[in-house]
């Protein structure tokens, strides 16, 4: 089985362990296709020579390696491919080129990439049966896919916008993209990595080149051609800089593995280099499970920058139990901290100060507390009526007080029952008979 171009690349980077570059070696010389693939990829990656890449340097120089034919297979740019009419060379990669070609059928400008010989169809057909299978607004579509000679093609829709990759690049002419954009792009792209998990897919190759811009401005996952069905796929698979530690040491590559890959491809976004730094596969892992983690040359706020570390993780557990969880809390921390708690009890002594008839002082005075009314001449007390509330705050919540007599009222009440008890005891002596007069009984020792 051929190798994949990100086992190349990480070979051309001096990624692979002895092992795996011995195998690749005896695998590259009895394969010209993926020796094309080799020079190719060194071309784009500006790498001089294959001198420093142990054995493989007695295979030559890139010019000699360029006389097998080059990545061309395909004889140029061509006129049409079924029904699509090639217009313009996007771009071109390991697994093949993509052009912008015209439907004269539906009317419409379209992606049309193809995949030539000596290439690896079975990634296209991977990735346009992955694309199929997902309808979402941040995942790039597919609409058909077809033979074409030895090869085969897939036609998807033009976004027009390029990859992040090319975005970031282009940045430093054009100003660092403030921290808010790029949470933007990031969690439309989280989004269409999320459905893709709700699918049953995982991903294994999350990158700023393969998450594209659409015209209108939307951030779009693509780049399929790894996934695997299943929340976890057995072996390492994905660039070599952007793999979590636990792919690195040939674990499975699940959810959280493209989380991390996501949380990497964001930390570079945002401070304007990688996370972690190494030389080989073995320094990566071993940047990563120590937590080593670069200091940002741009300024982020501390909020946004505990959620994407702790998408860095190196224990899978640590990390966010989903990307949709990883989301939500990018998208809270994009809306700044809650509200303080002293607004809120201000706010609660407003209204307690209102339902207790506490007038509220203006800019500059001093509250008032009402005292009683003074009565009018020749009327009672007057009782104070409700304070209006402090402009600004809301109107105080209406209770109604329990009822209770005034004092006048019952000491009326009580000189009302004295005087019936009066009266009453003046009718009992008048109803009762009077009594005689006795007479009065001479004094002892008296004069007769």
């Amino acid at each position: 089985m051929c190798p994949d171009e990100n086992q190349i690349a990480a070979m051309l980077q001096g990624f692979l362990e002895p092992d795996a570059l011995l195998g690749l070696q005896q695998h590259l010389d009895g394969c010209p296709g993926c020796l094309r693939l080799v020079a190719h990829l060194a071309q784009e990656m500006e790498i001089d020579g294959l001198g420093g890449l142990g054995g493989l340097g007695e295979l030559g120089g890139l010019d000699e390696l360029d006389e097998l034919g080059g990545p061309d297979e395909l004889g140029g740019p061509l006129p049409r491919i079924g029904r699509y009419e090639l217009l313009e060379l996007l771009g071109s990669g390991g697994q093949g080129r993509v052009y912008a070609a015209f439907d004269p059928q539906l009317q419409r400008r379209v992606a049309l990439k193809i995949v030539g010989p000596g290439r690896d169809p079975g990634r296209l057909q991977r990735e346009a049966r992955a694309l199929a299978a997902l309808s979402h607004a941040h995942v790039v579509p597919v609409f058909e896919v077809g033979a074409y000679l030895d090869g085969i093609y897939m036609v998807t829709e033009l976004l027009g916008g390029g990859s992040v990759a090319d975005w970031l690049a282009r940045s430093p002419g054009m100003g660092a993209p403030s921290w808010h954009r790029i949470l933007e792009i990031f969690v439309g792209a989280g989004q269409g990595l999320a459905a893709a998990h709700a699918a049953g897919l995982v991903h294994r190759d999350v990158k700023p080149s393969n998450i594209l811009l659409h015209s209108d401005g939307r951030a779009l996952l693509a780049d399929f051609g790894l996934v695997e069905s299943g929340l976890s796929s057995v072996g390492a698979a994905g660039t070599p800089i952007y793999m979590a530690p636990e792919l690195i040491a040939g674990g499975d590559a699940d959810a959280r593995s493209d989380q991390f890959a996501l949380c990497v491809s964001l930390f570079e976004a945002l401070h304007g280099c990688r996370p972690f730094q190494g030389e080989t596969l073995i320094e990566l892992r071993l940047s990563a499970e120590a937590g080593a983690i670069a200091p940002g040359r741009r300024s982020v706020p501390r909020r946004v920058d505990r959620v994407v570390r702790r998408g860095l993780a190196a224990d899978p557990a640590q990390r966010y139990p989903s990307v949709d969880a990883l989301l939500s809390a990018l998208q809270r921390a994009a809306r700044g901290p809650t509200p303080a708690l002293p607004l809120v009890a201000g706010a609660l002594l407003v209204l307690g100060g209102v339902g207790l008839g506490v007038v509220l002082a203006p800019p500059g005075g001093t509250a008032a507390v009402p005292g009683p009314v003074p009565p009018a001449p020749g009327g009672t007390a007057a009782v104070p009526g409700p304070v209006p509330p402090a402009p600004g705050a809301p109107p105080p919540t209406q209770v109604t007080p329990t009822p209770h007599p005034p004092a006048q009222a019952q000491a009326q009440a009580q000189a009302q029952a004295q005087a019936q008890a009066q009266a009453q005891a003046q009718a009992q002596a008048q109803a009762q008979p009077a009594q005689p007069a006795q007479p009065a009984q001479p004094a002892v020792g008296a004069p007769g």
